[in-house]
């Protein structure tokens, strides 16, 4: 027998536990930094050539790049933490901090990656008016100061609305073939419905997908779900 409903005090996520390798940083960026009279010119060459700065591999590893983040700070930021998708650790967030270049207003973040690598970031940037910066009750603030990088024009839709998300690509990415439109290729139909619910006391909203050709879903043999995040409180998920 199933329960309907979890456990009492049960988590409403599975634990979180500790990436086995380390965040793979280098400590030096990709390009010098400049000094307090040189910031204007600096950030002007950054905007020609957009973000994050891809460079060799300073160890000289095969198959490896090393890659600088960097954001533009203002006399009020405090801190400025740079989230790659899988490349932070939950527990260690401070591993994720950028350093800013004494007397100017450039943080950066370098890290050393293989050449295929791909994948989304967002910045997070402590501006003042949050907790002290110490705690996990800061690191939740400041998960909510999200900003997508401002040098890079590369974006993504996020999944489930909002501003959309910055990301990167290596010159050995392998290509995304399923990003891009295929005008040869039939398209199917998606409806947006909404399925009431007694247990969460409101609506949720499904999605579904009918392939090109189908007059119907009912004539269809077989139905696929997908589970996701729903976007919603943890204490309204099914």
């Amino acid at each position: 027998m199933f329960a309907s409903v979890p456990p009492v005090g049960a988590p409403s996520h599975p634990p979180r536990s500790a990436r086995p390798q380390p965040v793979p940083r280098l400590a030096d960026p990709v390009l010098a930094l400049p000094g307090p009279d040189d910031v204007a010119e600096f950030w002007a060459d950054v905007r020609r050539r957009g973000t994050p700065l891809v460079a060799p591999d300073p160890r000289g590893g095969p198959g490896r790049l090393a890659v600088t983040f960097l954001w533009r700070g203002t006399p009020a930021t405090r801190a400025v933490q740079v989230l790659p998708n899988k490349l932070g650790d939950p527990r260690d967030p401070e591993r994720n901090l950028m350093e800013r270049a004494p007397g100017t207003d450039v943080w950066h973040w370098t890290l050393r990656l293989r050449d295929d690598w791909r994948g989304t970031y967002d910045f997070f940037v402590d501006e003042g008016g949050g907790p002290e910066p110490v705690g996990p009750d800061y690191w939740r603030w400041l998960r909510t100061r999200r900003r997508a990088d401002p040098f890079n024009a590369r974006t993504l839709p996020r999944r489930w609305s909002g501003d959309p998300v910055s990301y990167a690509e290596l010159p050995a990415a392998p290509r995304a073939v399923h990003w891009e439109p295929r005008p040869d290729v039939a398209r199917g139909a998606v409806a947006e419905h909404k399925v009431a619910s007694e247990h969460l006391g409101g609506h949720r909203r499904v999605w579904l997908y009918t392939p090109p050709g189908a007059e119907s879903s009912a004539d269809l043999p077989v139905l696929v779900l997908l589970a996701g995040i729903c976007g919603c409180p943890a204490s309204s998920r099914a």
